[in-house]
């Protein structure tokens, strides 16, 4: 085997305007290594076709098909995110506009806007690549060509119905692999001259990189204007490809990552829109096949990973991108300045207009996109409540929520007491601005209608207007606006729970004679960086129930766990945990504090595991586990050899994982991905589900959010609860795991792209 070149490289913006002097094009390509001239029909905005009311943009944008006739497409958006908006302002012929939103002028190309509005549809974000580039020799001869190359375009598509794109390309990421495509007893790559032809160790690419990456994107898409490396000759290969296949190297693959999935980048000689393109070319040794571009092994590897790149890449990263949506990250005054046509004035802000003004015919656009804000206003709304109680004695639950469309629609319950009689706690976590005091009202609003509690609420920061709702309590003594009067109520808590015990007595269960009593206070995090305070919250928590006391917190900061012990176990155990973040975050802060689980194996219908280092994650489903033959990988792997065919498959031959010896992985004829791990415990085999560098930062949290996000999109199963376990010992690395109470239902199956991590 030999070794492989991957470079993901990106679109860094897509200039529309005319470049006119040198200067002004080599501060548009500053900090790239290449860029793309392409043409598309211009898209138009059409004057008298933009409504805006209630925040809702539509419009029509036209253009022409490639059979030449007119094509008009009515597309708009929910902008009300975007603060109040007005004067959306159409400038010459056209091509450009503006809007004021809030306090900022927004405005840019018609074709950028018309492609983020239609999510690309093809008929307005393709764009023709006419010509490819390199920016990065800095020579004034190599800046007066660019320059000249460029005027050239423009001249030829003088008075034509034509748009002139320039678009800058940077590199994203670089890797390499010591294996290929093919199967020999190469001796494979040789990393020092990797790093000293192809890249500066933890730095930049070098210029044979920067040779390569450039022939691969010109022999891909041939473009009309360029007149050399057109093909990818292995009989003639040029310096830089010599320079590859002396260092070990035998495949490289380049991905063009389309503008934030705006651009649809094709050629006459590779017509396909995709937002998204893998380009793979090798230099093999004889036998070969006499090809112009691309991949010219007669064979390829049956079961290596970059054979499985060189098969199903292009489709697969094309897939990927379509399900990515799009994305407008450099807009209005945050991007280039030079992407402004030389005409544009920003207009002043307009004032506020408030004439009266007949509302816009209702379009199916203009209904769907109403409709739409409506049911995210409805998902985002404080909880709804009816009215009344709905306590049930029996279970000792509320009903924290209902659907707005029926009131009988349970969304959540909440147990004030066990069906036993046990006084219960809870706890609300998450970010501001999130529900969580509309959620501790209701809870609070519904105990006190039960009339078998007595309601203490505390709101330390004064933010609900508790005297108001309030106000018709006996005592106001047990209402607290602030943060000495709060932990005062705490105090007198801890000191009735110690009498109460004191006196021999028992609670039973709470009733209108003998009321429980439930404390409940909003933002606590304030309350509990007293000492006094936070050591009789843990009193409460840890004994309230012997005396019918129960606490309910909100808490802002996750650091507030990390000191307090009783509210870490109230996290980890109550079923009375409602996470107003996102579920990541949750399952991060459980299993930072919650034991780790004892053993690889479980009783559960399904185990997931993810493997994590500050580098690297994969996320596997558990297949089998053996104890025997713990000192014997041998052994091991003629079990897991068995285990395969078994169920009809077989090995392709197994290789150490990760350049550690007690892990090992191999393939099978589906391209499935093994892993056979020496746990602390047990021989673990498992079954690959995604497999991709560590996010960044590389952190539990991080690992946790990626494997929700991958179990989400491959199968049907609730939401998981994460907890570590026993891993093989190599430094740094972690084992989370998560059983399920049924067997998961995989949604449309993974695709090979799961295999491929490198560009990632």
């Amino acid at each position: 085997m030999a070794g492989t070149l991957s470079y993901r490289i990106r679109v860094q913006h897509i200039y529309q305007q005319r470049f006119g002097d040198v200067d002004k094009l080599d501060q548009a390509l500053r900090g790239c290594r290449w860029y793309i001239v392409s043409r598309r029909p211009a898209v138009r905005i059409a004057p008298d076709s933009v409504v805006l009311d209630e925040d809702v943009l539509t419009l029509d944008v036209t253009t022409r098909r490639p059979d030449g006739s007119s094509l008009t497409v009515q597309v708009g958006a929910d902008v009300s995110d975007l603060g109040p908006t007005r004067n959306f302002t159409i400038h010459p012929d056209g091509s450009y506009f503006s809007l004021n939103a809030g306090e900022q002028l927004l405005h840019g190309d018609a074709w950028a806007l018309g492609s983020l509005l239609s999510d690309a549809q093809a008929e307005l974000a393709r764009q023709e690549v006419l010509y490819v580039g390199m920016a990065f020799d800095q020579t004034t001869l190599a800046r007066t060509a660019r320059h000249q190359k460029l005027q050239q375009i423009y001249a030829e598509h003088v008075g034509s119905d034509w748009d002139i794109f320039l678009a800058p390309l940077a590199l994203h990421k670089r890797s390499w692999s010591p294996d290929d495509h093919i199967e020999d007893d190469d001796e494979g790559p040789d990393l020092n001259a990797y790093y000293k032809i192809f890249a500066i160790e933890g730095g930049d690419i070098l210029k044979p990189a920067v040779d390569l990456i450039e022939h691969s994107l010109v022999s891909y898409f041939a473009p009309d204007y360029n007149n050399k490396l057109l093909e990818w000759r292995v009989t003639e290969p040029t310096a830089a490809m010599r320079q590859m296949r002396d260092a070990g190297f035998r495949l490289l693959n380049v991905h063009l990552d389309g503008w934030a999935g705006l651009a649809r980048f094709y050629s006459r000689q590779e017509p396909n829109f995709h937002r998204s393109h893998f380009i793979s070319q090798d230099l093999p040794p004889h036998p070969r096949r006499p090809v112009l571009r691309g991949i010219s092994a007669t064979e390829l590897s049956p079961h290596r990973l970059e054979a499985l790149a060189v098969r199903h890449g292009k489709e697969i990263f094309a897939s990927r991108a379509e399900a990515s949506g799009t994305v407008l990250a450099i807009f209005g005054d945050q991007a280039p300045s030079v992407r402004r046509p030389a005409d544009f004035l920003a207009p002043a802000a307009p004032a506020v207009d408030t004439t009266p003004r007949p509302r816009p015919p209702l379009t199916e656009l203009r209904k769907q996109l109403l409709h739409q804000r409506a049911e995210r206003l409805r998902r985002d709304a404080p909880i709804f409540h009816p009215g009344g109680s709905s306590y049930d004695p029996i279970t000792g639950t509320i009903r924290i929520g209902v659907s707005t469309e029926d009131n009988q629609a349970e969304v959540g319950r909440w147990h004030l007491h066990s069906p036993a009689g046990r006084v219960e706690h809870g706890l609300i976590f998450g970010d501001p601005g999130n529900c969580k005091s509309n959620m501790l009202r209701v809870i609070t609003y519904e105990a006190a209608a039960s009339e078998v509690f007595f309601v203490v609420p505390a709101d330390p920061r004064n933010e609900n207007d508790l005297s108001a709702v309030c106000g018709s309590f006996p005592d106001q003594s047990w209402i607290s606006t602030n943060v000495p009067d709060t932990i005062n109520n705490l105090n007198r808590l801890a000191d009735y729970i110690m009498r109460f015990r004191g006196d021999g007595r028992h609670f039973d269960r709470p009733t209108p004679e003998w009321p429980g009593i439930l404390m409940a206070i909003d933002d606590a995090d304030d309350v509990l960086d007293d000492p006094h305070a936070a050591a009789c919250a843990n009193e409460i928590l840890r004994t309230g129930h012997l005396a019918g006391v129960g606490l309910v917190l909100v808490i802002r900061d996750r650091a507030t766990f990390a000191a307090h012990p009783e509210l870490r176990r109230l996290l980890i155990e109550s079923d009375n945990v409602a996470a107003m973040t996102d579920l990541a975050v949750l399952n991060d802060l459980k299993t930072t504090y919650d034991e780790p689980r004892p053993a690889t194996a479980s009783a559960s219908p399904a185990t997931f595991v993810v493997h994590w280092n500050s580098g690297h994650i994969r996320l596997s489903r558990l297949a089998a586990t053996m104890t025997d033959c713990a000192d014997s990988p041998e052994a091991a792997r003629e079990w897991a050899d068995h285990l395969l065919s078994s169920g009809g498959a077989v090995s392709l031959g197994w290789n150490i994982a990760d350049g550690d010896a007690r892990s090992w992985w191999t393939i099978d004829p589906q391209a499935r991905r093994w892993f056979l791990r020496r746990h602390t415990d047990c021989w673990a085999m498992l079954l690959t589900v995604a497999d991709h560098p560590m996010p960044s930062p590389a952190s539990q949290l991080a690992a946790i959010a990626w494997a929700n996000e991958n179990v989400d999109k491959r199968f049907h199963v609730p939401p998981l609860r994460w907890r570590t376990g026993p891993t093989t010992g190599e430094p740094g690395l972690t084992a989370l795991y998560a059983d399920t109470q049924d067997e998961p239902d995989p949604k449309p199956g993974p695709t090979p792209v799961d295999l491929i991590p490198w560009l990632y």
